[in-house]
């Protein structure tokens, strides 16, 4: 009467659901590892920017900082492109404290990224009056680096390299 050797539709579908979980567990492997070697890029440079320029405008004096990774599409942090999203007029200046091979050139006009391979860097911004560098508070390993003291309202960006995490 019953012939228990023969499978029945509910056993090809069961089986099909089990392949479909072990493809996804798979390819979810495949994606953090390559996500760790480097092709995530992690937060882009001008979009931290802005968000740390936002921030400290609102509470002068107080430091932000945030790690971004420079890649050859998200090669600089245009001093006209945070002067538009922020609203903080003219009132912007950038320096670079990456000097030790970093790629990194900062002029009047914002940062530039140089290098040919993706780096990632700690950006630093403070705004306020009378800004100094003794006001900034960077890792020990970054002995040189230097904001010139201007009396009126200003907000530097300053691009260190990456240290620890």
């Amino acid at each position: 009467m019953f012939n228990l050797g023969n499978k029945g539709q509910s056993s090809s579908v069961f089986n099909l659901l089990i392949a479909a979980l072990v493809a996804l567990a798979i390819l979810g492997l495949l994606l953090s590892i390559l996500g760790g070697i480097g092709f995530n890029s992690g937060n882009k440079p001008i979009d931290s920017t802005i968000t740390l320029v936002k921030d400290a405008m609102n509470t002068p004096f107080s430091m932000r900082s945030q790690t971004v990774t420079f890649t050859k599409s998200d090669n600089a942090i245009p001093k006209k492109s945070v002067k538009n999203k922020t609203d903080i007029g003219d009132a912007l200046k950038f320096t670079n404290c990456d000097v030790a091979g970093g790629n990194i050139e900062a002029t009047d006009n914002g940062i530039i990224f140089n290098g040919t391979s993706n780096q990632q860097k700690k950006v630093f911004v403070m705004c306020g009056d009378n800004v100094s560098s003794e006001e900034f508070t960077f890792p020990s390993t970054i002995t040189d680096c230097s904001v010139d003291t201007v009396p009126e309202f200003t907000c530097y960006v300053i691009v260190t390299p990456q240290i620890g995490g």
